[in-house]
């Protein structure tokens, strides 16, 4: 996963955080979004959670994000291509993919 502050909201209240976030990282980022509201009462953030892509090209289309948390590299590039993007791009956590087979593997996948 890597996330980009900065995506655009220019002059925008430090008070109002505006986050686009990968649909993988919605439990994570609803329990930090709740730990931050502990401790900065007066913050109001909003969530866009949705896949990368899909985020990345509303950001390139003027939605306003002040974070965008893409479960890739790929999507992250285009907004920096594109000039919507105040920062560099940071690695903040990774996955391992995984699969499931049916019981006792009938078709022996693996």
């Amino acid at each position: 996963m890597v996330v980009l502050a900065a995506c655009s909201s220019p002059g925008a209240a430090t008070a109002e955080i505006t986050i686009f976030a990968g649909s993988s990282l919605t439990d994570v980022f609803d329990q930090l979004g709740n730990d931050f509201r502990k401790t900065d009462g007066s913050a109001r953030l909003t969530f866009n959670f949705g896949s990368s892509s899909t985020l990345a090209t509303q950001i390139i289309n003027g939605a306003p994000a002040d974070v965008f948390a893409s479960a890739d590299e790929e999507n992250m590039a285009k907004d920096v291509a594109a000039g919507v993007s105040d920062g560099e791009s940071q690695l903040f956590a990774s996955n391992q993919l995984q699969i499931a087979v049916g019981p006792g593997n009938p078709k022996k996948i693996l």
